[in-house]
């Protein structure tokens, strides 16, 4: 919610859960729920928000590449990383998560 980029594929990807609703799909963002809840609501973004998560940011560092995204498997083998996003990147995404929903 804090990264313009990752806002402005919010959309796109609350289609993806609204077309994979048995996949599990999180967020994470270090805003507060505060922070975060209005961006998410006027988004529409239907994902699982993890707010106040500062794990990540810490994992990426403070100059870390936003958005990042991550698939992880039912048995959780990363299967996929994209840094950055177009889309370009979100289509190879969505093609490897529908794959793996199967």
């Amino acid at each position: 919610t804090g990264c313009g980029p990752c806002r402005k594929e919010m959309p796109e990807l609350s289609e993806w859960k609204n077309e994979l609703p048995d996949v599990m799909f999180f967020s994470s963002t270090y805003e507060s729920p505060e922070e975060a809840r209005p961006v998410i609501e006027k988004r529409g973004f239907n994902w699982i928000p993890l707010v106040n998560n500062t794990q990540f940011r810490d994992l990426m560092g403070t100059q870390g590449y936003y958005p990042t995204t991550i698939v992880v498997d039912r048995e959780g083998t990363v299967r996929a990383v994209e840094i950055g996003t177009s889309a370009e990147k979100r289509r190879s995404l969505l093609n490897t998560i529908r794959e793996l929903a199967k």
